[in-house]
């Protein structure tokens, strides 16, 4: 059946083809005699023949002309088929081998052996950065892995460090390629992981969710955690030195002696949150949302407080506060105590912590 469908194209073609050279013919026959009709009361029998001949030489360059186009456009389009086809082609073998070794990445992660472990989350990080249609998945996988490794369970005692295959995935998720995360509800989910100690120091983690994520002398020292999800994380004693945090939610936090020197928290929700002991020297505060916060203790000297809420702030022994925003806080309060603890403040060092918390901050970096 199919050789006949063949034959009866072939023979198709060919009446096609028999038909255009006869029409061609005729045209190339008939059509100079048409056009010098009008000259024959003019000229001698010998000067129309010549001039039939020389339009039809006219004629047949013409035709041999758009026929030598014809032929280039119909083999540009041949070759723009085949190219499209084996350009098809290859992304096929290329999707089938992404798929192929994120497979075997994946399986590696179940090995008991470290290395082999560690060669998956790297494996699985290049594919990320050469795939934009793979990166998204590989970030919940590595995600997922963490949450899995790392569930907070209460009593726990505090590791000694943070294990080296969930430390390599924390370096590659605050690395990696943002800008195949176009999408607004795409978040990292850490959230409820016991990530104390971790190294997140420069991180990318904006609007990562971190919901009651335990991470206690953690370093994010200029981490980017803006419009992350934070609320009634653990962050105390943790370094958040110059950390960017705008617009991030840490509500009902606990950052109870955590550095947060020259951090940027304009916009932040920190409604309720535990800052009691904690370093904010320099901070940046503008538009942050403190109502109800616990600021005991709290060092706030040189903090960039313009347009934040204190109102329901616990902060009678907070340091650093103008009698204007301890106003703010306590409105009824004519205690001139308040003030004058203000003028004593000490001149402040690195960006506005004091000589003492500077040394317990570097000694904490160092581990000293």
């Amino acid at each position: 059946m199919h050789a006949s469908v063949r034959r009866a194209a072939f023979i198709r073609r060919g009446i096609l083809i028999i038909g255009a050279a006869g029409l061609t013919l005729g045209l190339l026959w008939k059509l100079p005699e048409w056009q010098v009709g009008g000259w024959k009361a003019f000229l001698t029998p010998k000067e129309l023949i010549e001039l039939e001949n020389h339009a039809r030489g006219t004629l047949t360059l013409v035709l041999l002309g758009a026929t030598l186009l014809l032929g280039l456009y119909l083999v540009w389009r041949r070759m723009a088929a085949t190219e499209q086809l084996a350009s098809r082609a290859l992304d096929t073998v290329r999707e089938s081998q992404s798929t192929e070794r994120f497979t075997r990445a994946v399986e590696q992660f179940g090995s008991e052996r470290i290395e082999i472990r560690l060669g998956g989350i790297y494996a699985l990080e290049r594919i990320a950065k050469e795939s934009e249609r793979d990166h998204w998945p590989i970030m919940e996988v590595l995600c997922a892995y963490v949450r899995e490794r790392t569930a907070w369970q209460e009593g726990h005692p505090a590791p000694a460090r943070v294990a080296t295959d969930v430390q390599a995935i924390l370096t590659v998720l605050g690395r990696r390629r943002r800008e195949h995360e176009p999408e607004e509800h795409q978040r990292l989910n850490l959230s409820r992981t016991d990530l104390r100690g971790a190294d997140l120091q420069n991180a990318h983690l904006e609007r990562a969710a971190l919901v009651e994520t335990h991470l206690e002398g953690a370093d994010l020292g200029g981490a980017c955690l803006e419009k992350a999800d934070l609320r009634g994380a653990f962050l105390n004693e943790a370094d958040l030195v110059q950390a960017d945090l705008k617009g991030a939610d840490l509500r009902e936090a606990h950052l109870e002696g955590a550095y947060v020197v020259e951090a940027h928290l304009e916009g932040a929700d920190l409604g309720a949150a535990r800052l009691d002991g904690a370093y904010l020297g320099g901070a940046f505060l503008k538009g942050a949302d403190l109502s109800g916060a616990h600021l005991e203790g709290t060092y706030l000297y040189k903090a960039h407080l313009d347009g934040a809420t204190l109102e329901g702030a616990h902060a009678v022994t907070a340091v650093g506060l103008s009698r204007e925003q301890r106003g703010q806080i306590n409105r009824a309060s004519t205690d001139t105590e308040t003030g004058d603890d203000y003028e004593r403040q000490p001149d402040a060092e690195r960006g506005g912590i004091d000589a003492p918390a500077a040394d317990r901050l570097a000694a904490k970096r160092t581990g000293t």
